[in-house]
């Protein structure tokens, strides 16, 4: 692990190939990380909200059910197909 003191220059840099090199290596440093809650961007309010409780998953998954229903509605607009059975 190399340390960084906060009251002297970085010693070190470190350099990848694409911003999306950087975020694979950022995602997989986290998932190493031992914590009992998980995180989330939300880009509607432009924060990190913390997942922890049921209450918070199943906001979680209401919005994705949300955001899934307005996808495969377009979807079928765009084919000419209907989506209620």
């Amino acid at each position: 692990m190399q340390e960084y003191p906060v009251t002297d220059y970085q010693p070190v840099y470190f350099i990848t190939e694409s911003f999306e090199q950087a975020k694979k290596q950022m995602r997989d440093f986290a998932n190493t990380l031992e914590k009992s809650f998980q995180i989330r961007y939300n880009p509607y309010t432009e924060t990190i909200e913390t997942v922890e409780t049921a209450d918070d998953l199943h906001r979680v998954a209401n919005g994705i059910r949300c955001e899934l229903s307005l996808l495969c509605d377009a979807l079928a607009k765009k084919s000419g197909k209907s989506t209620t059975a």
